[in-house]
């Protein structure tokens, strides 16, 4: 038994053009479909000055009351052919797109898990941990933390680099100026021996990283929009906690 048309004759061709393609222009049983040049609009000429304006594409031809006829029957079982394709091809991304986004979600749930955090998204995550802080309390002291951002910033006094750390006692977030004294990291690397030279330790150096582990002391102040968030200023007495090659700290 074959499957029935969903434009089965040429009422229901004209009841699905009416619906779905508003617009379309028919004559005497005929679909029109213009046909005009796509680069001049039909008219044969395009305006630039070479060989007198002629359109490349058409060459002159004036287009612009061309069509093609198409019986109704046939245009409308074409038209809907492809509506069904395209509406197949839109429901395949959404579905490709969930996919997509449960397997994100899955993979940071056991990233989550194996760190001891629980079956939870980084978003999850985040927010537990934000409503488990407290207050930064006001006041001079010193802290040691994880350097999560650094950024420079420029002003008509000129360049000054400002980092996000995150205390490791407390968890708590703290802005503020990058301490002069850290600017430039220090750290032994160890050369292994070659057919050239001896086993060495060598004193080397870099800039401040994400992932390194500061101490410093400063003057703490919890942000006006929000209270467990921390601004510090006046940093002193900074130092990198077990300076390394490549942070590990993250």
């Amino acid at each position: 038994m074959s499957k029935l048309s969903p434009v089965p004759d040429v009422l229901a061709a004209y009841a699905f053009i009416s619906c779905k393609r508003p617009g379309t222009l028919i004559e005497d049983g005929k679909v029109l479909i213009s046909t005009s040049c796509g680069r001049c609009g039909g008219s044969g000429n395009t305006g630039h000055f070479q060989d007198g304006g002629v359109c490349y594409a058409c060459w002159g031809a004036d287009t612009r009351n061309s069509y093609k006829r198409v019986p109704v029957l046939e245009w409308a079982r074409l038209e809907y052919s492809r509506q069904q394709k395209a509406e197949k091809r839109r429901a395949d991304r959404v579905a490709a797109a969930a996919a997509a986004e449960a397997a994100k979600l899955e993979a940071q749930r056991k990233h989550n898990e194996e760190r001891g955090h629980g079956r939870l998204t980084f978003d999850e995550l985040q927010q537990k941990q934000r409503a488990e802080l407290q207050p930064v309390i006001p006041g001079r002291r010193e802290i040691t933390a994880t350097v999560l951002k650094l950024k420079a910033y420029e002003s008509a006094y000129g360049c000054t680099w400002k980092m996000t750390v995150k205390c490791q006692a407390t968890g708590n977030l703290y802005f503020g100026s990058q301490p002069s004294s850290i600017d430039c990291v220090r750290y032994v690397k160890h050369y292994e021996a070659t057919e050239e030279y001896a086993a060495a330790d060598v004193e080397e150096q870099r800039g401040l990283q994400r992932g390194d582990v500061v101490r410093f002391t400063a003057t703490m102040e919890p942000s006006e929009k929000d209270p467990t968030f921390g601004l510090f200023s006046r940093p002193a007495k900074a130092v990198v906690v077990n300076p390394q090659e490549t942070p590990a700290g993250i």
